[in-house]
């Protein structure tokens, strides 16, 4: 009888615990949805602009603006200073993600838009998560193509 009540007491917990981390897990992969993606926030400050991309291009550079830089998403009084902003010589894009200037084009915790995590095993490379350990155009780090006939294996272009 008592090791009857004990399994119960158990199992109960069990189901408990797992239900409140299923909760909560879902509850931050929610959050996505009230974050722009890409595309959007490129397509906006583009069509701002009068002259086209050049103009865009120039106007939304900025050496001032940084990784990590205080934004605020929700604020209509105040303009991000970080929403479509290009940085390190145009190769990383910033967007307000949590209050923060994120990277959107390497980061890990924000591949491609706020909050989108990429799996173990996975970059961002260009605002997508790629399996870097198998892929012959970013073998191992972003950008290290593998040449002709040389698969990637464990991120190592010709590994045997």
């Amino acid at each position: 009888m008592g090791f009857t009540i004990y399994r119960l007491a158990t199992i109960l917990t069990l189901a408990l615990t797992l239900a409140l981390a299923k909760a909560a897990y879902s509850q931050d992969m929610d959050e996505d949805d009230e974050f722009e993606d890409v595309g959007a926030v490129l397509h906006s400050n583009l069509l701002r602009s009068r002259s086209g991309i050049k103009r865009f291009l120039a106007a939304t550079t900025s050496a001032e603006t940084k990784s990590g830089a205080v934004c605020y998403a929700k604020s209509k009084k105040v303009e991000n200073v970080c929403d479509g902003i290009l940085t390190k010589n145009g190769t990383t894009l910033l967007l307000c993600c949590r209050n923060r200037c994120r990277s959107i084009l390497d980061d890990a915790n924000n591949c491609g838009k706020c909050n989108r995590r990429c799996a173990f095993g996975r970059r961002c490379c260009t605002g997508r998560c790629i399996n870097v350990m198998r892929n012959k155009n970013n073998c191992g780090v972003c950008g290290r193509r593998c040449k002709k006939g040389r698969p990637c294996y464990h991120g190592i272009c010709g590994y045997a």
